[in-house]
């Protein structure tokens, strides 16, 4: 039950922070497609 606890906070805690999610997908790596 622990470990299912600590994967819902960190869960809503990601959801609450929409920004988190926006600026690892808006970074160079994270293009499809890109030459690296």
């Amino acid at each position: 039950d622990n470990i299912v606890d600590h994967c819902c906070y960190a869960w809503n805690t990601l959801i609450d922070q929409p920004w988190q999610i926006m600026s690892i997908a808006l970074r160079d790596w994270a293009y499809i497609g890109r030459s690296i």
